[in-house]
């Protein structure tokens, strides 16, 4: 064999030892030094730069896997909020004891439900009159209101409600 193609296989084959060795650079240049092997100093550098990339690529790759598995775990929990909370709107009517579940009206968007407080006691002949009607957002966890859903809540706190009729039939031309 020419001398190239031992000095090649012998620089593969250090490589290929370092990588499944772990050396660190200072050690793998110090064995080097002392095997020399007519190794120049321009190619030892060079097996020293190509493991810091091979450290570099190896940790590159590794931090990927963790961003990719936290990624995962924080869709999951999300997903599972989610849920959650669709679950509990549905459900809202029937866990809570203030209003009759008969009275809920709901909406889901902006605002979940409009509860029409007496509505089925009107219905059934049992009262004359609505108590009241309240605009009911369920929250789970930590959410908040929409800037869309606390705008629509300061127009009630302000008042700023009405009641209108609409007959397309007697609609002016």
């Amino acid at each position: 064999m020419n001398q190239s193609l031992e000095t090649y296989i012998l620089i593969s084959s250090i490589i290929l030892l370092l990588i499944l060795l772990g050396y660190k650079i200072h050690s793998t240049i110090s064995i080097l030094k002392r095997t020399n092997h007519g190794l120049s100093i321009d190619t030892i550098s060079l097996i020293a730069e190509n493991r810091l990339l091979h450290d570099k690529l190896f940790n590159l790759a590794e931090s990927k896997d963790k961003a990719i598995t936290e990624a995962r775990k924080d869709a999951l929990t999300r997903s599972r909020h989610v849920m959650r909370g669709q679950a509990t709107e549905h459900l809202a009517p029937l866990l809570q004891n203030d209003y009759n579940p008969k009275d809920f009206r709901f909406l889901a968007n902006p605002i979940d439900y409009i509860i029409y407080d007496g509505l089925s006691d009107l219905s059934d002949k049992v009262r004359k009159d609505i108590n009241k009607i309240v605009f009911l957002d369920i929250k789970t966890g930590s959410s908040n209101l929409t800037t869309i859903q606390r705008r629509i809540r300061d127009a009630i706190q302000e008042g700023r409600v009405e009641f209108q009729v609409y007959n397309p039939d007697k609609e002016e031309e």
